[in-house]
């Protein structure tokens, strides 16, 4: 694309070489028209093998520019799927969708157009100064006059705004993209809660302070930058008198002034391209910067020689976990045998949740190891630690695609039968066939389509379809009603079969059947056993159960009250 871009604009200087000798052969006394339209020949020649060219360098420059943007955004979906949920906990998703969609589109700009183009605004003046040289060295410094003028009023015009652009600059956009998904994301909960006034307030101020911001920095270059437009405009001004003076003294041929007028013309015009690509070239090199940054994240490490678990019985061996410099666990030890349930409970904030995640190595354990079947997790390959481990989330997120595709997250390569029964094994069949298109409907934006039992059937088909020989579960029912649990419970009893089970509880009722119940208390495994036992041998989780009783007598007494 370079070399097309160069053939190009080099041979864009042929139709002004060709004027000249025109005006020469009709000076002369007995001008030749065969001579004359020989020239408008090679100039119309010139000008098809330039467009012809710059055509090929800027098509092939857009190829490059896709493929490269394609594999990228391939480079970088797969870099997240590397790195440990602390990295997405620790960034703001404005910063994260700036670099992911804006940083990367802006290279698509640079490669696509900028390349080619700055290429030949680079290289036509080159040429250009060379061949205006060879015909007249005291018009060719005249024409190349304007030039130093151009980049003093440009540096002048940057001149401390660098730092203070790109740093506001970033800041600004960061705040405006988190502003406007926390908008979009939010909606549901700024209708239901009357907060629409409010919550549009800080997205009209951030987007608010973005324009200003822009508004400012136009008015702080305005002066400078201005002239730097009068002065690439401003090329045949300078050459027209000078010119003229040497025409009318006789020391300059009519045909060499009108070639110095038509080259003056044009001549500054690639460098309002080369100024124009400056402007630009900051934010490019920035927005590099952050997908580089992104690029280089410490991924979690793979061990160099994996080894395979000789059963799915887990196992924390004093663990201790920091999140942002708060201690999470302390020396925390327990086992969830395979072929049992083991359940999680506490006080919100205990760090259950954190347990469970760690299993799967969301995130890397301070001091302890977490093992599975005798084997550190650390030495299990990513891969196979991901396909051993089912987690069904409380908070369900469904993507934009077929509730088919959905279930078919759990296992890629799997057919439609294997699909559907998955999801009779869920207990979602039966509404999916009642849908507009079956398997084939799409659940909507994180499944706004389809209702909230209903999702987390769908992601308990997604499980049962993984068959994956450990499950988590971070409370999948607790917001279910009646008539969806039942359902639910059904399903997950067929989960679990023959799988080590770890079940997140808020809601006791549903593990007093547990093989092992864990009370985690403040960061640590205070007191396991079984419902009976820790009733007995724990006041907390003696409360914990008085409560939830109490609390369901009074929802069951309101119920009646109410028929």
């Amino acid at each position: 694309a370079i070399l097309f871009s160069i053939i190009s604009f080099t041979t864009s200087i042929v139709p002004y070489y060709m004027a000249y000798r025109v005006v020469v052969e009709l000076t002369k006394i007995n001008p030749q028209m065969n001579q004359i339209i020989n020239y408008a020949g090679i100039s119309l020649v010139a000008i098809i093998i330039r467009a012809t060219f710059f055509a090929v360098a800027t098509s092939m420059s857009h190829q490059a520019a896709f493929k490269i943007l394609y594999k990228l955004r391939v480079q970088i979906a797969g870099k997240l799927l590397t790195l440990p949920l602390g990295y997405f906990a620790n960034k703001e998703l404005g910063a994260m969708k700036k670099t992911i969609n804006e940083d990367v589109e802006k290279l698509e700009l640079f490669i696509a157009h900028n390349v080619p183009e700055i290429i030949g605004a680079l290289t036509l003046p080159i040429i250009t100064t060379i061949f205006l040289f060879f015909m007249d060295w005291r018009m060719a410094l005249v024409t190349i006059a304007i030039i130093p003028m151009v980049f003093l009023f440009y540096s002048l015009s940057m001149k401390g705004t660098d730092k203070f652009m790109m740093l506001k600059y970033l800041e600004l956009l960061i705040k405006m993209n988190t502003a406007i998904i926390e908008y979009t994301n939010g909606m549901q909960v700024i209708k239901a809660f009357g907060l629409t006034a409010s919550s549009y307030k800080k997205l009209s101020e951030a987007c608010l302070g973005y324009a200003e911001f822009q508004v400012d920095w136009e008015r702080a270059t305005f002066k400078h930058f201005s002239a730097v437009t009068i002065l690439i405009s401003s090329g045949v001004v300078i050459i027209f008198p000078v010119g003229m003076f040497f025409y009318i003294t006789g020391t300059l041929s009519l045909g060499m002034f009108i070639l110095f007028l038509l080259i003056g013309q044009g001549y500054s015009q690639p460098l309002a391209k080369i100024i124009l690509f400056m402007h630009m070239f900051t934010r490019i090199a920035k927005g590099e910067e952050g997908i580089q940054a992104l690029l280089n994240e410490k991924s979690l490490a793979e061990p160099k020689t994996p080894r395979n678990p000789l059963n799915y019985t887990v196992e924390f061996v004093d663990v201790d976990f920091a999140y942002e410099e708060r201690q999470i666990l302390n020396k925390v030890s327990f086992v969830a045998k395979q072929n049992e349930i083991t359940a999680l409970v506490g006080p919100s904030g205990a760090g259950k949740t954190t347990i469970a995640r760690l299993l799967p190595r969301f995130w890397d354990v301070d001091t302890g190891e977490v093992r599975i079947g005798g084997v550190n997790i650390k030495n299990i390959s990513t891969a196979k630690l991901m396909n051993m481990i089912s987690f069904v989330f409380q908070d369900v997120f469904l993507f934009n695609v077929s509730i088919k595709d959905n279930i078919k997250f759990g296992k890629d390569d799997a057919s439609d039968e294997e699909i559907i029964a998955a999801a009779k094994a869920a207990q979602c069949h039966d509404f999916v066939t009642k849908l507009p298109a079956g398997y084939d409907t799409v659940a909507g934006q994180r499944g706004t389509k389809i209702s909230g039992g209903e999702k987390q059937r769908i992601a308990l088909a997604r499980a049962i379809l993984k068959d994956a020989p450990i499950v988590i579960f971070d409370e999948a029912t607790s917001a279910t009603d009646p008539e969806n649990e039942d359902k639910i419970q059904a399903a997950v009893s067929r989960l679990i079969e023959n799988k080590t089970v770890i079940v997140i509880a808020h809601n006791l009722s549903t593990i007093v059947d547990a093989n092992k119940i864990i009370l985690v208390k403040n960061g640590r495994a205070a007191k396991h056993g079984k419902h009976l036992e820790l009733l007995k041998k724990s006041n907390t989780y003696k409360n914990m159960w008085e409560t939830h009783v109490i609390s369901n007598e009074l929802v069951l007494a309101g119920g009646v009250a109410n028929v």
